[in-house]
């Protein structure tokens, strides 16, 4: 891949939070409490990595427009992103974003089978009931994707009252919040075996 490569550098102590951490951005180390001056251009497996490219900016009319939730569980955004087998055999990585705080979640699942997805979705309504109103998602938002449609996935929104809504193929920044995290993701991963000078295989 053109993406990873091998990236070899000296340790600089001041570097640390910021290669320990993914490579987070200086601004976002700061926003977690960690002191930072880092500068990216003087990091080689950032800018061997540097981002491609991310949905458009909102238009000055959509930034006018009333958020589309406003409490935590009103809207929960969600799609699957595949990684190689892990040692303990999983190969899905799931991820929850809620619209109105963009707080994020993980599940990792060993397939994506329909069964497996709601599994994942349980665990994160079971993890954070006692936030949402009712103690349930009131709408889910995913892609379009198979594992994601299913009798046994419309009997448990049913059962609980959750709205599922899925975006129409080929429109993933209609599932913007989840999509952005699944690339930051990425990216992270990406650098650290730049950096790492480990096969993007791993």
């Amino acid at each position: 891949s053109d993406v990873v490569q091998a990236v070899s550098s000296p340790i600089d102590s001041s570097t640390l939070p910021h290669r320990r951490l993914a490579h987070f951005s200086d601004s976002r180390l700061v926003a977690s409490g960690i002191p930072s001056k880092h500068d990216p251009t003087d990091c080689p497996a950032c800018m061997l990595n540097a981002k491609r490219g991310s949905f458009p900016s909102k238009s000055k009319v959509q930034r006018r427009l009333p958020p589309r939730a406003v409490r935590f569980g009103q809207i929960i955004n969600s799609d699957l992103l595949s990684m190689p087998d892990s040692i303990e055999n999983y190969r899905y990585l799931m991820v929850f974003v809620d619209e109105a705080s963009s707080e994020s979640f993980l599940r990792f699942l060993t397939s994506k089978s329909s069964g497996a997805v709601l599994q994942a979705l349980q665990s994160f309504v079971a993890e954070n009931a006692h936030l949402m109103d009712g103690g349930r998602v009131a709408t889910w938002n995913t892609d379009n994707g198979g594992e994601f449609d299913s009798s046994e996935i419309d009997a448990y929104c049913n059962a609980v009252s959750t709205h599922q809504t899925r975006t129409p193929a080929h429109t993933p920044e209609l599932n913007g919040k989840a999509e952005r995290l699944n690339g930051i993701i990425v990216r992270g991963v990406r650098i650290l075996l730049a950096e790492s000078n480990l096969s993007e295989g791993l």
